[in-house]
């Protein structure tokens, strides 16, 4: 039986982790097991302190995806198991488990449903930017967040009606040398050659007035399968709009 283990974050020595990995260790013995995580970098800092033998397993590593797009991948597996609290993900799999870790609330009040509703319009209408396909889950490097990149990867700015600027750090954590292309709205608006093994580059962008959102892509030239860090040392997180 092919089992799929939603964890969407492998970043701690928690016990939350280790109750997944374990489940995870003890299915393999038996079935083929994927664990699907948005957090690579993470994933390989921790997994091999588990104490476990995870040998069996595969580690599947999924950009961040609406729930949507997530629940297609479900179809591919005969058992789901969703560890991820709070998360009610639509399950296509023959047969599905929910892993609930604390107890949490299935149907809202009007009150709560509210709530969700508004802080979900809030977060549509306020953040400045929105990351798409390509991008995985946020992680953290010598403390400071970052995102890792696919080969090809894209997020959407917010309008305004003055042109601002946009700036953020790409960082090379591949070992080769990367050339990078950055689009903005389909149109080339910066080359980058980044150096392996961490070094950096910036991004400066001036991004039009206007009323429609602005889809921002980066490419890498010379492997797809590379891995980037996206952020930007200001303030506000990454990546940062000034």
């Amino acid at each position: 039986m092919r089992i799929g283990l939603y964890c969407r974050q492998l970043i701690s020595i928690g016990g939350g982790n280790l109750h997944t990995l374990a489940i995870a260790e003890h299915l393999s013995r038996s079935h083929q097991v994927d664990i699907l995580t948005h957090t690579p970098y993470g994933a390989a800092q921790t997994l091999h302190r588990f104490g476990l033998d995870l040998s069996r397993i595969h580690l599947r590593l999924v950009p961040l995806l609406p729930d949507e797009a997530l629940a297609e991948l479900t179809a591919e597996y005969d058992l789901f198991i969703n560890r991820v609290h709070n998360v009610l993900m639509p399950n296509r799999a023959r047969r599905g488990v929910l892993l609930v870790l604390f107890p949490m609330p299935i149907q809202l009040s009007l009150a709560g449903e509210l709530r969700r509703r508004g802080a979900r319009w809030l977060q549509q209408h306020l953040l400045p930017y929105r990351f798409q396909a390509g991008v995985y889950g946020e992680e953290h490097l010598a403390g400071d967040p970052m995102w890792l990149l696919a080969g090809h990867a894209g997020m959407i700015l917010a309008p305004h009606p003055l042109p601002y600027a946009a700036t953020f750090r790409v960082r090379n954590l591949a070992n080769a040398d990367q050339q990078m292309q950055v689009l903005l709205d389909g149109a080339h608006q910066q080359a980058l050659a980044v150096p392996a093994q961490g070094h950096s580059a910036w991004v400066r962008l001036v991004v039009p007035p206007g009323r429609r959102w602005h889809r921002l892509q980066i490419v890498a030239e010379n492997d797809t399968r590379a891995r980037f860090r996206l952020g930007a040392p200001l303030a506000g997180g990454y990546p940062a709009l000034a």
